[in-house]
């Protein structure tokens, strides 16, 4: 059976949403009815949530032997109980874990090359296999390349080669007002004309940088829901840029940040329910493209705007693992991966919202002197 993409379009800004069965145009529609099995089914997978938890001790070691008893979970400032507990770890629960290395030729222009050979650097280090299944996958202007999911170290080398050997990214500071890169999205930011100006050209090029961006990452979640279990998305760069406020330049005519709640509710819910976790790594050699808009994490309450697209954002809210300018790039990706090897997953059921996408956040703490909890901070309940 054939599959069509539905797609959620928000000012001309298109992410794609999820992928269901395409029926023929002449096919009559049937009400299909439920067993109570499947609408149970139905209910869990909207309102069951589950929580992959890494915890530390006081050296930044893994907290082991921890029991459910251990975890206190706060859902909007409530106590919730925990419905299902597991430690996660050893060789045994490698098929639990897959990743996705994404390099980033969109935004780190100046840095294609430097992923290349750290990445060769990392692939070379050892002979024995990966821990788990890695996919690689190459972003340009050009699209999403990707590998198939590999152990094998030497076939991944030649993978990396196969997949960059022709990109070059292009840094929007060189972009031309007539450029297919710059004019890709009519009537979304403005399309370009003879006459623009380079700055907003420029502003032009970086909003068809973010709008990519988050159409891969649709791409890589349908990836990762294939090969099942935890996924890992470890963003190899700095990030994309965040088109300009509406009152700094009105490059969005007459859209506000918070037009953009439910295209960020859309992306969280599909990162959790893919049960992907987004990490995000930099580098002390990789320099921020001028002009490069980026935000920091901010954990403060308060209306979800556009910012909270942003990188730094999606890596807090999926609790993920971020490094900025670390000196080896091999050792970065190797920190990522080790961490995935031992954690917990905690579940609780959300209470029905009075509203879909209920915006909730979510703390989980730990009963022991040091620890250091990180997991998924937000979700968005469902009626």
């Amino acid at each position: 059976m054939q599959t069509r993409l539905l797609s959620f379009v928000f000012a001309g800004v298109t992410l794609i949403a999820i992928a269901a069965p395409a029926q023929s145009s002449d096919a009559p529609s049937q009400l299909i009815p439920r067993t109570p099995e499947q609408r149970e089914q139905m209910y869990r997978a909207e309102h069951r949530i589950r929580l992959n938890v890494t915890v530390t001790d006081a050296t930044g070691e893994p907290l082991t032997g921890l029991t459910a008893e251990d975890f206190a979970l706060i859902d909007n400032g409530r106590p919730r109980p925990i419905a299902e507990f597991a430690d996660v770890g050893g060789v045994g629960r490698a098929a639990m874990v897959h990743a996705t290395l994404v390099i980033d030729g969109i935004s780190s222009h100046d840095g294609m090359g430097r992923m290349r050979k750290d990445l060769v650097k990392f692939f070379s280090a050892d002979s024995a296999p990966l821990f788990f299944p890695i996919e690689l996958a190459v972003l340009s202007e050009n699209g999403v390349a990707t590998s198939a999911w590999l152990t094998d170290r030497t076939a991944l080398a030649a993978e990396l080669t196969r997949l960059t050997q022709h990109v070059k990214a292009l840094g929007c500071d060189a972009a031309q007002p007539d450029s297919d890169l710059s004019g890709r999205l009519s009537g979304t930011f403005g399309s370009s004309s003879p006459n623009g100006s380079p700055a907003l050209d420029r502003e032009r090029c970086n909003n068809d940088k973010f709008v990519d961006s988050l159409n891969y990452i649709q791409k890589l979640l349908q990836d990762s829901h294939d090969a099942k279990g935890r996924g890992i998305l470890i963003w190899l760069g700095p990030g994309w840029p965040i088109p300009a406020a509406p009152d700094a330049g009105q490059i969005l005519p007459g859209v506000t940040h918070d037009d953009f709640a439910q295209p960020i509710a859309m992306l969280l819910t599909e990162l959790r329910e893919a049960d992907v976790t987004l990490d995000a790594v930099t580098w002390s050699e990789l320099r921020r493209a001028k002009n490069l808009r980026s935000t920091t994490a901010d954990a403060a309450p308060g209306p979800r705007s556009i910012a909270d697209l942003a990188l730094p954002m999606l890596v807090s809210d999926t609790g993920g693992w971020a490094t900025e300018k670390s000196k080896r790039l091999d050792d970065a990706i190797r920190d990522c991966l080790a961490e995935a090897q031992r954690y917990y997953i905690l579940t609780f059921d959300a209470t029905p919202s009075d509203a879909p996408d209920e915006f909730h956040r979510i703390e989980v703490k730990v009963d022991k002197p040091g620890a250091t909890v990180r997991t998924a901070t937000v979700y968005y309940a469902q009626p």
